[in-house]
């Protein structure tokens, strides 16, 4: 289970930046700078890492210190991007009530890539009280919890993701892993059965499927 909840971390990372950054209403040359600079840590991280400490420097506030962590991140200091990421997103220049949440969501999943569930835990749970109702964290949320072995809450945060947006194939992948582990064989079987309904091409859906087999098997 845990390889298929950092991808997923991995993949939560990415956030519309330019978009982003016309909701905080900077001017076009902030955008444009913003954009070239998240643009950057993936081609040359330790370069943008080097602009945004300068624009820093020139008073380029959130913008250049979300360009600064996603450089950190992508350099592998993980730790250290999550905090940054968790940071801004809790200060009073971290944008709008959206822009924060997305902040935070990026924080908690960093801190699934450094392997620190109970960071990520609360960085997901400060997301939560700005948007409750955003299914994407809670099963954000519900990862950080499996990665503590705390499946009974994982299922909890699952259920309620699944209420909000009832095909959502990761969430019923994850939530037949955490029956899987408590296990409730039988839950677990019906939720993976649903999410290869719904993604029958999905690998991670195919590969929670087979495990839920063998245990099956294994029990009689």
């Amino acid at each position: 289970m845990k390889t298929l909840l950092l991808l997923a971390a991995a993949g939560a990372l990415a956030l519309p930046a330019a978009a982003d950054a016309q909701e905080i209403n900077w001017d076009r040359v902030d955008q444009e700078r913003y954009q070239a600079c998240i643009d950057k840590t993936s081609s040359d991280a330790e370069e943008a890492y080097e602009d945004g400490l300068q624009w820093r420097g020139e008073g380029g506030g959130m913008l250049a210190r979300h360009c600064i962590a996603l450089a950190l991140l992508q350099l592998g200091k993980t730790e250290e991007a999550a905090a940054r990421l968790e940071e801004i997103g809790l200060a009073p220049d971290g944008g709008t009530a959206e822009r924060r949440k997305d902040l935070l969501a990026q924080a908690g999943n960093a801190w699934l890539l450094a392997r620190a569930p109970v960071e990520a835990e609360r960085a997901f749970t400060q997301a939560l009280l700005i948007a409750p109702g955003d299914p994407d964290v809670f099963i954000d949320r519900a990862r950080a919890y499996a990665l503590m072995e705390n499946f009974d809450n994982a299922v909890r945060d699952l259920t309620t993701a699944l209420s909000r947006r009832p095909d959502d194939s990761l969430a019923l992948q994850l939530r037949a892993d955490a029956h899987l582990e408590l296990g409730d064989l039988e839950k677990a079987q019906s939720d993976v059965r649903r999410a290869v309904e719904i993604a029958p091409d999905d690998i991670d859906a195919l590969l929670v499927r087979g495990r839920v087999r063998e245990a099956i098997r294994t029990s009689r």
